[in-house]
């Protein structure tokens, strides 16, 4: 199976046009007036850590 290539404007651009923020630095009113999923604190707390953790029992 053979990889096509695609540049890297190729993968960015459709990534800026469903998320305009990218470019502007700015979020829509309509997306932050939205209520925060229950489970966001939950989530967001794993996303934030940054801390590298192995388990006791595998070899480095």
């Amino acid at each position: 199976m053979t990889l096509i290539p695609y540049s890297e404007e190729q993968i960015f651009e459709p990534l800026r046009f469903e998320n305009h923020w990218w470019s502007n630095g700015r979020v829509e009113d309509y997306y932050t007036s939205m209520q925060r999923r229950l489970y966001f604190d939950l989530f967001f707390q794993l996303i934030s850590e940054t801390e590298i953790r192995i388990s006791a029992n595998q070899p480095l």
